[in-house]
C-alpha cells in the first residue's frame, strides 16, 4: 500500500501549542469498538493469534461545536502490528492518515466541519500477534496532553479547543483453542506456517 506523507511532527507541534493559548474545555469522550457495535468495549475480545481486527472511532463532543480534529491511536507494544487506518466521517476535508508521528499508532485529522455530538469518525486495523494476559492487551485513543510523542485527541473551533475527559480502548488476548469467538476483521495466516502445514499433512 502507498502511504502518502503525512503532516508531520512540525504540523502536530503547531496544533499542539495553539491549545496551550487558547480557551479549553474537557467534556468530550473518545473510544474504540471492536465489536462493531458503536459502544464502548465493556469486555476483553478474545481472538485467535494473527488476526486482523479492526477497531472504529468514536467521539462524543457533548455541547462543543468543533469545526476541526484530531484523533490519535495508539497499541500495546509487542502485541499488534500496524496494518492500515481510514476515514468514516465526511462533509469537511480530511488530512492523510498520519503513520510517522507515532510509532504504536494512527492519526486521523479533518477540518472545515460543523458537528457536535456522538459521530462516528474512522477505523483502524491491526495484526494481533498474540496476549496470555488476563485483562487483554489494549488498542486506545491518545487523550494525555503530555503524550511522550506529543500526539493527543483534540477538537477545535476557532480560538476555542475541547480537550477529551475520557477515553476506552478496545483489548485482544488469544482465543483459546475450540472457541468460537467473533473475528472482528480479517483473518489472515501467516504464509509461513500455512505452507508447513499442508507439508506436514502430507506425511500424514
Amino acid at each position: 500500500m502507498k502511504r502518502s506523507r503525512s503532516w508531520g511532527p512540525g504540523f502536530v507541534y503547531l496544533l499542539c501549542s495553539v491549545v496551550s493559548l487558547v480557551t479549553t474545555s474537557y467534556g468530550a469522550t473518545v473510544w474504540t469498538d471492536g465489536n462493531g457495535d458503536g459502544l464502548a468495549d465493556s469486555a476483553v475480545l478474545s481472538v485467535p493469534v494473527n488476526t486482523v481486527v479492526t477497531t472504529d472511532i468514536w467521539i462524543d463532543s457533548g455541547s462543543f461545536v468543533w469545526t476541526n480534529y484530531l484523533v490519535y491511536v495508539e497499541h500495546a507494544l509487542g502485541v499488534f502490528r500496524r496494518r492500515d487506518a481510514g476515514y468514516s466521517i465526511s462533509g469537511g476535508s480530511n488530512f492523510p492518515v498520519d503513520w510517522f508521528s507515532h510509532p504504536r499508532g494512527y492519526g486521523l485529522g479533518g477540518y472545515g466541519y460543523n458537528n457536535q455530538g456522538t459521530i462516528k469518525i474512522g477505523w483502524t486495523q491491526f495484526r494481533f500477534l498474540g496476549s496470555t494476559a488476563i485483562n487483554g492487551k489494549c488498542i486506545k485513543p491518545i487523550i494525555d496532553i503530555n503524550d511522550p510523542y506529543g500526539v493527543f485527541c483534540q477538537l477545535g473551533n476557532g480560538e476555542a479547543y475541547a480537550l477529551f475527559g475520557t477515553a476506552t480502548g478496545s483489548c485482544y488476548k488469544t482465543q483459546a483453542s475450540g472457541g468460537g469467538a467473533k473475528n472482528d476483521g480479517e483473518t489472515e495466516t501467516l504464509e509461513e506456517s500455512s505452507s508447513w502445514g499442508r507439508v506436514k499433512g502430507l506425511f500424514r
